[in-house]
């Protein structure tokens, strides 16, 4: 497996930026990182909270546990006021990802055709 095939699948399969520290890119693949990491972290918290208030329900007896009923909720919940960045957040996470995957490409194959 080429190492330009590596770095792709690094990127793609594990986490963005994973592949630029194998590629030796430590400024990179941190930035990379970090952005993904602090989109998730905000997606994480996200649908916990969501969840949090679907089993306070429950817990009170304002519904009954149906676990379609609860996907429902959980999904058609309206977006917290306090997380307003929340529509922005997946495709910030997913621009990071493609430019991650693009960016490790290109590192790998000027890479490769130096050597």
């Amino acid at each position: 497996m080429t190492q330009t095939m590596k770095a792709v699948l690094l990127s793609t399969a594990i986490f963005p930026g994973a592949a630029h520290f194998y590629l030796k890119k430590y400024i990179s693949g941190m930035v990379f990182s970090l952005i993904a990491s602090v989109c998730s972290y905000f997606i994480i918290i996200n649908f916990a909270a969501r969840i949090m208030t679907v089993f306070e329900k429950i817990r009170t007896g304002k519904i009954a546990p149906d676990f379609l009923l609860m996907m429902q909720l959980i999904l058609k919940q309206p977006v917290d006021p306090e997380t307003k960045l929340s529509p922005y957040i997946w495709p910030v996470l997913i621009i990071c990802w493609l430019l991650a995957i693009l960016d490790s490409y290109r590192i790998a194959k000027k890479k490769q055709s130096v050597y």
